[in-house]
């Protein structure tokens, strides 16, 4: 490459020496012009909707003091933000990955409490229709217990699992006519939970919780049933009526719009107590009424001494044969809130992502019990 001046010959070098004091070179009239570039302008900086700061690149310590949230990805995909205090590892250990292969970062950002997601009321009310519930009606049953939610009512309830700690504030309140559990990002998605644990347990029985929870990647809420001898304790191997037994009355999985199971577990405390465990499942991946998630259905177990039979609004869902465990080893019931984390469940895509939500929520408007 060259360039003409007058008949003179000016080099490429030459070219890239001059353009190196940041000019222009031009060929006018026989002439060689030198002008000074156009500065570029400095873009603004947009501000980030979202107030997020950078904090660390992967595999680095996001380090700052007190709480704050922090999320992790790259390029727009992001991990939902969650609460972490004083600092913590930008690494896929903590939060999973949500881009392969790809470099990622950590943002961080003051905590906020999200407003709670809008909720559609029950089309039934907040009372179910008087008598017996259909699948039991003229079986001779008795009704044991009923609670509407118009209050918390403390003499039923507790405000934890029998091994946490409390529910955050604010996660678990009534709001007309319903108990609502809030499992929230700024709270690293406790699970929220309440239960009848040493107040109320059954042997047996037509146990029905009418709830309505949202939908999104993440989590797992249950309406179910778990042994008060193996929560109080001491259990023995050799004692099947000290170890656990666990009836899931429904345990959805809100990554997917028609999905919800009915399960047994004999010894679900096997990682406790290491007595062997086994497991009977009824599970519906494709539920014939239609939508799960962000709908009102009632759910409902029939137990008696030899099987356990599930009910979805009213309907007939199929039965499973008990275990040694049942017998003589009294239940009591659990409202769950539950986030699965960044493992998952056992549905290939309910894990936390970016498009989950950040407030998982059930509610509850009623739960009863019959019994003969």
């Amino acid at each position: 490459m060259l360039w003409l001046h007058d008949g003179e010959t000016l080099w490429a070098g030459d070219m890239n020496r001059i353009m190196g004091y940041g000019v222009l070179v031009i060929v006018f009239g026989g002439a060689l012009g030198l002008v000074m570039p156009t500065p570029t302008p400095t873009p603004t900086p947009t501000p980030d909707p979202d107030a997020w700061t950078f904090c660390a690149a992967e595999r680095s310590r996001c380090s700052f003091t007190g709480t704050q949230e922090v999320r992790y990805g790259a390029n727009g995909t992001y991990t939902a933000p969650r609460t972490f205090t004083d600092g913590v590892d930008c690494t896929n250990a903590v939060f999973g990955d949500p881009l392969l292969g790809v470099n990622k970062h950590c943002d961080r950002r003051p905590v906020t409490t999200p407003p709670p997601d809008p909720t559609s009321p029950d089309p039934m009310g907040n009372n179910p229709p008087a008598g017996e519930p259909i699948p039991i009606a003229g079986k001779g049953y008795r009704q044991v217990l009923f609670d509407t939610f118009d209050t918390f009512n403390t003499a039923v309830w507790n405000d934890k699992l029998w091994y946490q700690t409390t529910n955050p504030a604010g996660t678990r309140y009534v709001k007309d006519g319903t108990l609502v559990l809030e499992s929230r990002a700024v709270d690293n998605y406790f699970d929220v939970t309440v239960t009848t644990h040493n107040k109320r347990a059954f042997q047996h029985g037509y146990i029905e919780c009418r709830s309505w929870f949202n939908g999104g990647p993440g989590a797992t809420p249950a309406c179910w049933t778990i042994s008060q001898n193996w929560a109080n304790g001491p259990s023995s191997c050799s004692n099947p009526s000290s170890l656990s037994a666990e009836i899931d009355i429904f345990e959805a999985q809100t990554s997917d719009s028609n999905y919800w199971s009915g399960n047994l577990h004999r010894h679900s405390g096997n990682h406790v107590l290491n007595c062997g465990t086994s497991s009977n499942v009824l599970g519906f991946a494709d539920e014939p009424t239609g939508q799960v998630p962000d709908r009102w259905h009632t759910y409902a177990v029939e137990w008696t001494p030899t099987q356990v039979c599930w009910f979805f609004d009213n309907q007939a869902r199929g039965c499973r044969a008990t275990y040694d465990t049942f017998a003589n080893n009294p239940q009591f019931i659990l409202l769950w809130s539950a986030v699965l984390g960044s493992d998952g469940g056992w549905l290939a895509d309910n894990y936390l992502g970016p498009t989950s939500p950040s407030v998982f929520k059930m509610e509850t408007n009623w739960v009863r019990v019959w019994q003969k």
